[in-house]
């Protein structure tokens, strides 16, 4: 395990209701499906810890997080990410040659836990397959639990699927 960046996925609770879904979005999907006390997945970052709500983060970046697994599908090049929920409001750089990847944090705010300020932004050189194997994790949970409340008909859930089975 990289002791600098790592994902602890959680497990996360299924809402148990009923769920019909007049709008067939992944985003809306992603937070019908959780329950409002569904366990969050964590972010670790060098010491800093970032809370990662399944019902209320996860919904607004996962398109964000399937885009930047499909780019670093390639291999070489450098692109910005940006992740914008209410409590994961995140710019990154990454640069990749092959396996080697540098993941540049250009600005981050953050409601929860004082997840750090202006003053600390990191960077961190890790191997591509792992940066997206640990990406990979929460996805799985996501996609498990579309599966299990028969939500595969929304838009997004193949290219979901897709990012699951290719990483």
């Amino acid at each position: 395990m990289n002791h600098k960046f790592y994902i602890c996925p959680g497990s996360p609770a299924i809402s148990t209701q009923h769920i019909e879904l007049d709008e067939s979005r992944l985003e809306d999907a992603i937070e019908d499906v959780f329950s409002e006390d569904a366990e969050d997945a964590t972010l670790v970052w060098e010491a800093a810890k970032q809370p990662l709500s399944y019902k209320y983060d996860f919904p607004e970046i996962t398109r964000d997080i399937i885009i930047m697994l499909g780019v670093l599908k390639t291999a070489r090049g450098e692109t910005k990410v940006h992740f914008r929920s209410s409590d994961f409001h995140t710019d990154w750089i990454l640069r990749w040659n092959e396996d080697h990847l540098e993941v540049e944090e250009k600005s981050r705010m953050s409601l929860k836990s004082g997840y750090g300020y202006q003053g600390d932004l990191r960077k961190t050189v890790l191997s591509k397959s792992y940066f997206c194997s640990e990406w990979k994790k929460p996805l799985t949970n996501i996609l498990k639990a579309l599966k299990h409340s028969k939500l595969t008909h929304v838009s997004g859930f193949t290219l979901l699927e897709r990012a699951c089975s290719e990483v």
